[in-house]
């Protein structure tokens, strides 16, 4: 089972996320905007956080870019999940150290593989 932050602003996203969280066996915190996931990265030390793009103060962007260039949190593999599909996006995202890019809709079952391949590669 994994330990997951969720950054995302959208209550009804956040609860689609826990419940697919969940039925795939894992725990998971959530975080409203970039400066909350920071925050709950660093107390937490997830095993994965998943941030979108699109929050309000910090982006997801900038979290992760704010993540990789910290030690204590450089080695928590970042998900970015967002309706943003632009192709400079993702090639940003993944130049910055995201583990994975997931676009908004997306698979339940891509969303766990894609877990569960993240967090076997850090075992």
């Amino acid at each position: 089972m994994a330990k997951i932050l969720i950054a995302e602003d959208s209550p009804h996203f956040v609860r689609l996320v826990e419940l697919i969280l969940k039925r795939g066996g894992h725990s998971a915190k959530f975080a409203v905007d970039g400066e909350k996931a920071l925050s709950e990265v660093r107390k937490e030390q997830p095993d994965v956080a998943i941030l979108d793009v699109n929050m309000p103060g910090m982006n997801g962007l900038e979290v992760l870019d704010v993540l990789k260039a910290d030690p204590a949190t450089a080695g928590v593999p970042v998900i970015i999940l967002t309706a943003t599909s632009h192709a400079l996006t993702k090639k940003e995202a993944l130049e910055s150290g995201a583990a994975a890019f997931l676009t908004k809709p997306f698979s339940p079952t891509a969303l766990l593989s894609t877990i569960n391949e993240i967090t076997t590669k850090a075992s």
